[in-house]
């Protein structure tokens, strides 16, 4: 219902108005993006972290040194 009254104020010029609201607007939705983006790489490397214990990692170490042998 917001949406359709959100549509229903729009016009066509409405960037003509105010072209620095605009240029808020547009840096505000780069922000977010890149903040989204960064987010999403931080979790990724938080998971990974966790996933992977030092001691998990000398233990695979030792696995391939003995079937070397």
């Amino acid at each position: 219902m917001q949406q359709s009254l959100l549509n229903q104020m729009e016009t066509p010029d409405s960037a003509e108005d105010n072209p620095d609201l605009s240029k808020v607007i547009e840096r505000n939705i780069r922000t977010i993006i890149h903040l989204r983006i960064k987010n999403e790489e931080d979790s990724e490397l938080a998971d990974l972290e966790m996933e992977t214990k030092p001691e998990d990692v000398l233990a695979e170490i030792e696995r391939l040194q003995q079937r070397i042998k």
